[in-house]
């Protein structure tokens, strides 16, 4: 988690940095035939985006070298950093809870608890539709897994992992002027599961 956050403060310094940037090119340039102004149909479509979603994640067969084949199924939450410099392409990262689960097995023992979540950062390529946009997006993901099985009178597995993976996603957005909406998936591997999806209804807003 602790890298998890250095990274996120780094990402933001340089999220500042690059609006700072188009925020002095846009002031110093003119737009829609020399009146000075930016076409708001394209100030709709780039610029700094910041967005909040709704996730169903699922981590399939965690502990799975013990054949238990304990999931994570669970309504979570994200939160959404980005930049759009051109229509077709935008970078952006993503911090995600991935839920947690508790439960009996095998009839109530041993007894199974896992909590999972990531930061990921992607490059995201765009098929502008008007207000639509289609989109496919690949990068790495910084992931922490934490669990274990435990018996009646101790514990027969723990589990407490991080590591990065490549990760890579697709959606469908719209949006209205500065507000957006999508809906996406995404799929990253992590070891003693069967991978990470993640289905996400999501909105955002440009700056």
């Amino acid at each position: 988690m602790q890298h998890s956050m250095r990274f996120l403060g780094l990402w933001l310094c340089i999220m500042g940095a690059a609006a700072g940037v188009a925020h002095a090119q846009e002031q110093g340039s003119t737009w829609s035939g020399g009146r000075g102004t930016q076409d708001p149909a394209i100030a709709a479509d780039t610029g700094l985006y910041v967005g909040a979603g709704y996730v169903r994640a699922q981590v399939n067969n965690v502990f799975d070298t013990n054949g238990y084949g304990f999931k994570i199924d669970d309504n979570a939450w994200k939160a959404i950093l980005g930049f759009r410099p051109i229509p077709p392409f935008a970078v952006e990262a993503n911090y995600v809870d991935l839920g947690h689960q508790s439960e009996g097995l095998l009839g109530g023992t041993p007894f199974g608890h896992a909590d999972a979540r990531a930061f990921d950062v992607f490059g995201v390529g765009l098929l502008p539709l008007g207000p639509v946009d289609l989109y496919g997006k690949a990068g790495g993901a910084r992931w922490t897994l934490s669990g274990g099985l435990r018996g009646l009178n101790n514990t027969l597995f723990a589990l407490n992992r991080n590591g990065t993976s490549f990760v890579w996603g697709a959606g469908i957005q719209a949006h209205w002027g500065p507000l957006g909406a999508r809906l996406e998936y995404e799929h990253f591997q992590m070891p003693y599961t069967g991978g990470a999806r993640l289905y996400t209804g999501a909105v955002t807003f440009t700056f």
